[in-house]
């Protein structure tokens, strides 16, 4: 199908090239293809990772003992052979992970949503400091794009990694969109963030500070 060509064209460039890739986006660009791509990288990878680790048999045939499902509880079911009276504990909690699970494969799409505004948000801070006058959709398109790695999730043992290249893909973002130093596109990524980590412990600090007045 059509569709599907294009949107593995669309992640080989963003995976093998994002430098150019990210040269040759505009900004009159599809907003809801962006995000409709983004999507669908972090769905994929949520729900087939999710089906590997509610199914144990598949687990041990394909991935071994390597693989790190989303229903880590069902691995305590092997300690009912040595503590007999958890053992329908164990049954029970392994169903609520799966329930659990299942429930997040459903929302992903939602919650990505409002992670994908909240980082382009972020950005959008920093990037109106250090790079100039941007918009919010400009960095809403990017941060879209970004979630391509997330579509490696379907493997074991690469959600730190994806984790990893999609901060380094949206600095690469920022740098080729917005033609500017690698410096600067660092400094725009991390700056909101860090500006956030000081307010929060300054306003701990502080809360400490009024609690030890109060009883001190």
């Amino acid at each position: 199908m059509i569709w599907i060509r294009d949107f593995l064209s669309t992640w080989k460039r963003i995976i093998r090239h994002p430098g150019d890739f990210f040269s040759s986006v505009q900004s009159t660009d599809s907003l809801a293809r962006a995000l409709a791509f983004g999507l669908v990288c972090h769905w994929v990878g949520c729900a087939v990772s999710h089906m590997c680790g509610s199914m144990p048999a598949f687990q041990e045939v394909f991935w071994g003992d390597s693989w790190e499902p989303w229903d880590q509880v069902s691995r305590l079911g092997a300690l009912s052979t040595t503590f007999s009276g958890l053992q329908q504990v164990l049954v029970d909690a392994s169903s609520i992970g799966v329930l659990l699970g299942s429930a997040r494969v459903i929302l992903d799409p939602f919650f990505s949503m409002i992670t994908l505004a909240s980082s382009a948000a972020s950005q959008w801070i920093g990037v109106r400091i250090f790079v100039g006058r941007k918009t919010w959709v400009e960095l809403l398109r990017l941060a879209s794009y970004c979630y391509a790695p997330f579509l490696f999730c379907v493997l074991p043992g690469m959600a730190g990694i994806v984790a990893i290249y999609a901060v380094v893909l949206n600095i690469i973002a920022i740098r080729a969109y917005f033609k500017v130093s690698t410096g600067r596109a660092i400094v725009a990524y991390f700056f909101p963030m860090i500006l956030l980590m000081v307010a929060m412990t300054a306003l701990v600090a502080l809360a400490v500070l009024v609690v030890f007045k109060i009883f001190g």
